[in-house]
């Protein structure tokens, strides 16, 4: 598939809708290969330790992660 992508001023690609739905992974490695882009998917929670930057450690994570999804369903449903 092919699809015209755009960078806007602050770096940021913007891909077609179309092109977006053909896609499940939300991060990905990016590399300069023979004057191509090349989007490679990473697996965040093993090679992307690191990447995501915290004020502070988050205590009792699975409680965490109960009252955001139990919030975001709530938000969904109104």
């Amino acid at each position: 598939m092919k699809s015209i992508v755009k960078i806007d001023e602050q770096g940021r690609i913007y891909l077609p809708k179309k092109l977006r739905n053909t896609i499940e992974e939300r991060v990905f490695e990016v590399r300069k290969e023979k004057g191509n882009l090349i989007f490679e998917p990473i697996n965040v929670a093993q090679e992307g330790r690191g990447i995501f930057k915290v004020e502070k450690p988050i205590r009792d994570i699975d409680k965490k992660i109960e009252e955001y999804t139990r919030e975001a369903v709530t938000d969904e449903l109104h």
